[in-house]
């Protein structure tokens, strides 16, 4: 759920195109291809790139929330985005397998191009869903770690974007109960 929404707000507020169903599993290490929960195209002022998102939901009343830490937390995957150039090159591939005959193909190549160019010239998205009250403290010390040693091209943004409070859990049933219905 926190993927669909990331990738909705980042279509319509930064410009990102999705160009592949969101087969989440066949981005995840272990499947099919290793990866990103998100995997774009992003227009910025020099053009078409890459960008590549990590999305972590959470109800967690403590801030920053757990999901933050640990190998498996928002932290260490942007990290790793940041800096395993063979991370983004097979999502560079993932992208790339699927242009055959695509109506994004041109954005792509343009993009593939500036990525051959500059591997770390790539846009990279960390993005939160809470439903908790907002606090600083969620991307405070996180958004300054990740500045650290960041490679010449990339960029990094991490968002956080609070929902009413206590709302996810009704959110997911809401969700579930139409996935069921479309089944029928």
């Amino acid at each position: 759920m926190g993927e669909a929404i990331a990738e909705t707000w980042l279509t319509h507020h930064r410009g990102c195109c999705f160009p592949w169903p969101d087969g989440r599993d066949e981005r995840k290490r272990g499947s099919s291809l290793p990866g990103a929960d998100l995997v774009s195209l992003h227009a910025d002022q020099q053009g078409d790139c890459l960008a590549f998102g990590e999305v972590k939901t959470s109800t967690d009343a403590r801030h920053p929330p757990g999901a933050m830490y640990g190998h498996t937390g928002l932290q260490k995957q942007l990290e790793d985005l940041r800096d395993s150039t063979s991370i983004r090159d097979d999502l560079f591939k993932y992208l790339g397998h699927r242009t055959k005959g695509a109506a994004w193909m041109e954005r792509f190549q343009r993009a593939g191009k500036r990525y051959l160019a500059n591997k770390s010239d790539v846009r990279l998205f960390g993005f939160f869903v809470r439903d908790v009250s907002p606090h600083e403290n969620d991307v405070r010390v996180r958004v300054e770690r990740l500045g650290q040693g960041c490679p010449n091209g990339t960029r990094i943004e991490l968002l956080a974007l609070y929902l009413p409070v206590s709302c996810l859990e009704e959110i997911g049933a809401v969700a579930v109960a139409a996935r069921g219905r479309d089944l029928s």
